[in-house]
């Protein structure tokens, strides 16, 4: 039967395609934005995503049963009524979900007080989803019959639209809703969007008399025939691959995602999208060869789903291969493509890699409908309902049990291997001839699967697509041959850790990503925030690490006499992989004041009774999906309320891979939460948020008695820092500074976490972190910092190693306190004066000069910059009223850097 049937001159057949699209869209688009809220109770995003799934996939497995019943005994008319029904209270349930389900609801609140363990929470909230997952499983059978008679038949179609508009959703969220408008607002788009189905669908069975088909009748040969084939084959095969396509597509993400996406939120929205793309592909391609549309006899359709479940075993023997993916790819990036450029290129190569397997189960979805007897709404919810089974139990088989045991390489052979196992059953039923050789083939072949070689970890866990400028003019084999050895790796629940080595050099890598290494750099950015929490506090007892690392900085927090350290890690496999950093930094996690927790930071914090002394929070970048809920104002809040009186937190951020927006959304998010704030920053290219309820001075006597503790002093200096004036110069700004620099704007929130979104576009860009550490350096404080102990040495010195590195505006406001505090000191004028000359402020230096030469009226360099300054207006260089350059740092929270050659 030829496309006409499909989409005819007249009549309502095809608007109702086109709406059964739109409401596959807005399914994947809640399921997004649900999957993230899951992630907030569940504190992971693998087990909200696990949980996610299989709630969905029980609540429209139901849906299929109940609503193909109902359907069956319903006339087209009714049928699509009973269709625009169930879009009506999907979303009346989805503009719903926001106020049960968000974050700041009270549902959210309890689970995280009263649940200990994540996926007991993830699961409670997730049943939140069942209801209108059981709605949109009613919607394919009730579509079905309002087609007409027979119309089963046509459904490779409906099931290419439906999932080829799932395929738009993730795409459709993750790049346009949710960072224009946030969780709440897209899910009340998708809501709205439901609704207008709903009433078109009211609509277009208005126009169709009772008993009426809105399609020709379908006169096919063999179509409404009774195979030989009991149709309880279909419904076991249709579960097969139900789980074997979610198992598929679980283990290619992660494999996709390590070697060309990424971890970010576009990258797991390109990934979702191809796969389901490519299953839209399939279900097309069954079209396209007269399967479902045109009918096939039952044994025909079991040898076309035979055909299609041996592609995905035929992709697992390609394994050996993975490996030169990177390099294949490494020319593309080494180009740096814009962004946009980066993520189509991106999706086209997740939707090759994905296509063979992705294709295979949509194509023999579709094709087994041929078996069913009665091909209507009832037969269709069966076949469709023990797909949905099958996959609920995929997703976590795979997430939970082949992933971590096997690793991502075996877990595709074992899939392969099970592909290869449903072909040959489907084998033996379609061709009864052929069994004794499928019985001979099918097991050589699963042994096959794991016969065939693993691929070189090296460049697997390269990330050759993050940050490549890393890699300019450094030929392809060069690159692969530096790589340091992968001497360990483990696939988590959550990611694939890994450990590189090479003579005196280790790193830790995350899904490809380094995250910590032995490098002078990284150690100085993992043990400063303990060295200056530690020293921000007088006697800090009770402390909280957030993310272990290679476990650098709890070593360094162990330096102190604390009583109790509490680290929680979210990924074990970190934990495990940081013992091979022992010789490095010693028996750390053996000491009997460690406790660790294998939990997300926030909700262990959540449900933690207890207060700290402080809490020191080192997550991975805001460019990883998941991560920005660890730099959200309700992260901050909840953070501040499991504080001691005086206690601080300290926040870890990066300013490499980001834009100077991305810096102050940040600086303003943190400080409108903590009452007190001071920035620190690493000239690497991170920067430190410390907070408190209390003004937070360094008391420079204490960081002097500090110094005099040998361990304490061998351990920052080993990353540099030899002097308690040293470390005081990492500190930029406090106070009212602060939130000064960071200027008015948006915040980084729960329902609109724009730091996720913002960040990605910016990671591979090599000129952001000199470009930002110049804004950094040009804001121009009003105040000096604030140091208790101070003497007015310690503010010259200051003020010398701030202009050292530029910073203009921090060494004024220190040379005009060290003037205040000794203002019998020549050398303070004439270093005022010089830094007042090089902003500009000319009338200020001749004052400074003035009254440099009053307390020394012999000092050389004092009568030589008058001379440079010549006559003229002097004013005062200890004015505190702002000047031109302080009001553009008021409109815009930083002052271009100036030029001081």
């Amino acid at each position: 039967m030829g496309d006409q049937d499909i989409v005819p001159g007249a009549g309502p057949g095809p608007a109702i395609l086109a709406i059964f699209a739109v409401s596959g869209a807005c399914s994947l688009i809640y399921e997004v934005v649900w999957t993230r809220w899951l992630g907030l109770v569940a504190g992971s995003f693998p087990v909200a995503t696990a949980t996610a799934v299989t709630i969905f996939m029980a609540g429209m497995a139901l849906g299929y049963a109940a609503f193909g019943r109902l359907a069956e005994r319903c006339s087209p008319r009714d049928a699509l009524r009973l269709y625009g029904l169930l879009e009506a209270g999907i979303a009346l349930l989805g503009a719903l979900s926001p106020l049960l389900f968000g974050a700041g609801s009270w549902f959210y609140g309890f689970l995280a007080a009263v649940s200990p363990l994540p996926i007991a929470r993830a699961a409670a909230a997730g049943l939140l989803l069942f209801f209108p997952a059981v709605l949109m499983g009613g919607t394919l059978p009730a579509v079905v019959v309002a087609l007409g008679a027979g119309r089963a038949r046509r459904l490779g179609v409906l099931y290419a639209l439906n999932t080829g508009g799932a395929a738009a959703g993730p795409l459709v969220a993750a790049f346009l809703l949710i960072p224009s408008f946030g969780l709440a607002a897209t899910a009340i788009t998708a809501a709205a969007l439901n609704a207008l189905v709903a009433a078109v669908a009211f609509r277009l069975a208005r126009m169709l008399p009772a008993g009426a088909d809105p399609l020709p009748p379908d006169t096919s040969a063999g179509t409404g025939e009774p195979g030989p084939i009991p149709p309880w084959v279909a419904y076991c095969m249709a579960g097969a691959c139900g789980m074997l396509s979610l198992a598929y597509e679980m283990t290619l993400a992660r494999f996709i995602i390590l070697t060309v996406t990424g971890g970010s939120v576009y990258g797991l929205a390109i990934v979702l999208s191809s796969f389901l793309a490519g299953m839209a592909t399939g279900s097309g391609l069954n079209r396209l060869a007269g399967g479902v549309a045109g009918g096939r006899r039952p044994s025909a359709a079991l040898r076309a789903c035979a055909i299609a479940l041996v592609l995905p075993w035929v992709f697992s023997l390609a394994l050996p291969f993975w490996d030169l993916l990177p390099g294949l790819l490494y020319h593309f990036w080494s180009q740096h493509p814009s962004f946009l450029e980066a993520q189509l290129f991106a999706f086209a190569c997740a939707f090759a890699l994905s296509l063979a397997v992705a294709a295979g189960f949509g194509y023999a979805l579709p094709a087994l409908t041929d078996i069913t007897r009665e091909h209507g709404g009832r037969e269709v919810g069966r076949l469709f309902g023990a797909n949905t089974l099958g996959a609920i139990a995929g997703a976590p088989v795979a997430g939970f049990v082949l992933i971590p045991f096997l690793g991502i390489e075996r877990t595709m052979s074992a899939l392969g291997a099970g592909s290869l196992v449903a072909a040959g059953i489907a084998i033996a039923f379609g061709w009864p001839w052929a069994r004794m050789a499928a019985g001979l083939l099918v097991p050589l072949g699963a042994v096959l699967s794991f016969a065939v070689p693993l691929p070189d970890p090296s460049p697997m866990n390269a990330a050759l697509h993050f940050r490549p400028y890393k890699y300019d003019g450094i030929p392809m084999f060069r690159v692969m041959s530096e790589l340091a050895p992968v001497v360990y790796q483990e696939d988590g629940i959550t990611a694939r850790v890994s450990v590189r080595k090479r003579a005196n050099y280790m790193s830790l890598v995350i899904n490809g990503k380094p995250d910590s290494s032995s490098s002078l750099g990284d150690m100085k950015t993992m043990k400063l925030p303990a060295h200056i929490t530690m020293n921000l506090r007088k006697n800090p007892q009770d402390c909280l690490l957030i993310g272990l690392g290679a476990g650098f900085t709890l070593g360094s927090i162990l330096k102190y006499p604390v009583r109790s350290v509490t680290c929680a890690e979210i990924e074990p496999a970190v934990y495990r992989a940081a013992a091979l950093f022992v010789p490095i930094i010693g028996r750390t996690m053996e000491d009997r004041r460690v406790t660790m927790v294998f939990d997300d930071g926030r909700h262990f914090l959540a449900r933690q009774t207890g207060l700290f002394d402080a809490i020191i929070c080192e997550p991975s970048n805001q460019y990883v999906a998941g991560m920005a809920n660890l730099y959200t104002r309700e992260f901050y809040a909840l953070a501040l309320s499991r504080l001691r009186p005086g206690g601080t937190f300290s926040q870890w951020m990066h300013y490499y891979g980001a834009d100077i927006g991305d810096c102050l959304t940040a600086v303003r998010t943190f400080g409108a939460v903590f009452p007190e704030v001071a920035l620190w920053y690493h000239p690497d290219g991170d920067f430190f948020l410390v907070g408190s309820k209390e003004p937070l001075p360094l008391d420079m006597g204490r960081l002097r008695a500090t110094f005099r503790d040998r361990r304490i002093s061998d351990d920052l200096a080993r990353v540099g820092i030899r002097n308690p004036l040293e470390m005081a110069a990492h500190m930029l700004m406090d106070g009212t500074d602060v939130m000064r620099f960071a200027g008015p704007g948006t915040l980084c929130t729960d329902d609109l976490p724009s730091l996720e979104f913002t960040t990605p576009m910016m990671m591979n860009d090599p000129a952001s972190a000199s470009r930002n550490l110049a804004g950094f350096m040009a804001y121009h404080p009003r105040n000096p910092l604030r140091l208790a102990g101070e003497t007015s040495r310690d503010r010259l010195s200051l003020g010398m190693a701030h202009e050292a590195t530029g910073s203009l505006g921090r060494a004024l406001a220190e040379y005009r306190r060290a003037a205040r505090l000794s203002p019998g000191a020549g050398d303070c004028w004439w270093r005022l004066a010089r830094v007042l000359n090089w902003l500009g402020k000319t009338d200020r230096a001749r004052g400074a000069t003035r009254n440099g030469l009053l307390v020394d009226p012999g000092s050389p360099i004092l009568r030589g910059l008058r001379s440079e300054l010549g006559e003229g207006a002097k004013a005062d260089p200890l004015a505190e009223e702002p000047d031109d350059a302080d009001a553009k740092a008021d409109s815009r929270g930083a002052s271009p850097a100036p030029d001081i050659r």
